[in-house]
């Protein structure tokens, strides 16, 4: 990644009304860990924000990859 950007910030409108730990886990959280190595590997910081309901997705989310949760 060719940047001088130190974080990256990753806002997301995530809610278990709509997409269910099984389809979190299913449809998102490949993307998450692909792009948290990703932007890892070029000494990046990921920030992410849900704004959603979250509470049955918490166990899932820390897979995603050394990514600092908000």
């Amino acid at each position: 990644m060719d940047s001088s950007a130190e974080i990256l910030w990753m806002p997301e409108n995530v809610t278990v009304d709509m997409t269910p730990p099984s389809q979190f886990e299913k449809y998102h959280l490949g993307a998450y860990q692909k792009y948290t190595n990703w932007a890892h590997q070029s000494g990046k910081t990921v920030i992410a924000h849900f704004d959603g309901k979250v509470k049955p997705l918490l166990g899932t989310i820390p897979l995603s990859s050394r990514v600092q949760w908000f």
